[in-house]
C-alpha cells in the first residue's frame, strides 16, 4: 500500500523503524515520542485505552501489542481510514506481531530486525487488498448487458448472459421492479446476492420490453462504504438523466 505509513515504537517512545523511511529522522523521533506518551497518559490517568489521535487535518491509528506500539497512517491527508478500514488493519497488524514479537524485549531488537518485522506486516496487510483511494468506486470496472422481458421468463441479447450473476440480476429485475409497458430511465439498486457472496450496484432503463442493464460488482471492504453513499448516487444518476436531452447508457459509468 504506497499511502500507508507504519512505524515501529516501543513503549517508551523509542522510533525502532518507520516504512516508508522518513527524510526527517528528528520530527519522526519526537513524533512517536509524544503518542507513546499520548498513549501512556490515557491508560495511566483515564484508564482507557487509545485506538487514535487526530491532529490537524489528519487521524493515525495505532495497536499496542506488549512492550511496542504500532503507528499507522495515510501519507496524504485527503485519504482517510474508514472505521472498517481501520479495525481490518490493526486486527492484522495485531496477528502478525504475535508471531514475530510476542515475549520479545523492545531494548533487544535491533534496526535490522525492526525493519524486517516492518516488511513482513506490510505484506500481511496488503494480502487484506483494502482499497485506500479517496475515491475508491472510480477504480471499478462496469458490466453492461441486455435483456428482453417475454411472458413466460426472459431473453439475453447479445451474448448477455455469459456471466453467471447475469441472470440473478436480470430475474431481480424482471420479477420485481418492472412491468409489461412501463418505462423506466436510470433506475438504480444495491443488491446482495447469496450464491454470488458478492453485492452488485445496479442501473438499468427500460421501455418494459427491453431492459439495458449495467452494474459495478462492489469489493467486500466497499460494501460499507457503497450503502452509506447509495441514496446519493441514485441522486446524481437521477441529476445526470433530467439534465441532458440525449445521452448512451454508457455514459453512466
Amino acid at each position: 500500500m504506497d499511502n500507508i505509513k507504519l512505524s515501529l515504537v516501543s513503549n517508551s517512545g523509542i522510533l525502532l523503524a518507520s516504512k516508508p523511511e522518513s527524510a526527517d529522522d528528528t520530527q519522526e523521533i519526537l513524533a512517536s515520542g509524544l503518542i507513546s506518551a499520548i498513549i501512556t497518559y490515557a491508560k495511566e490517568v483515564h484508564h482507557e485505552e487509545l485506538q487514535s489521535i487526530s491532529y490537524h487535518d489528519r487521524t493515525i491509528s495505532f495497536v499496542q501489542f506488549q512492550q511496542f506500539v504500532f503507528i499507522l497512517e495515510t501519507l496524504d491527508k485527503e485519504f482517510t481510514f474508514t472505521e472498517r478500514q481501520s479495525k481490518q488493519l490493526l486486527e492484522q497488524i495485531n496477528l502478525s506481531a504475535f508471531s514475530l514479537l510476542d515475549g520479545r524485549d523492545a531494548e533487544l531488537i535491533t534496526e535490522g530486525e525492526s525493519q524486517l518485522i516492518l516488511e513482513h506486516c506490510f505484506h500481511d496487510i496488503n494480502s487484506l487488498n483494502i482499497i485506500l483511494t479517496r475515491f475508491p468506486l472510480k477504480s471499478l470496472i462496469p458490466e453492461i448487458f441486455t435483456i428482453q422481458h417475454k411472458v413466460k421468463g426472459i431473453e439475453f441479447l447479445e451474448n448477455s448472459a455469459d456471466r453467471a450473476y447475469h441472470k440473478s440480476i436480470a430475474q431481480i429485475i424482471d420479477k420485481n421492479i418492472i412491468n409489461v409497458n412501463q418505462e423506466i430511465k436510470a433506475h438504480s439498486f444495491l443488491a446482495l446476492i447469496p450464491e454470488h457472496k458478492k453485492t452488485f450496484y445496479v442501473i438499468f432503463n427500460t421501455d418494459g420490453f427491453t431492459t439495458k442493464v449495467g452494474y459495478f460488482i462492489i469489493p467486500q471492504e466497499l460494501d460499507y462504504t457503497v450503502f452509506r453513499i447509495y441514496s446519493r448516487l441514485e441522486r446524481l444518476i437521477k441529476s445526470f438523466t433530467g439534465s441532458r436531452q440525449n445521452y448512451d447508457f454508457i455514459d453512466y459509468f
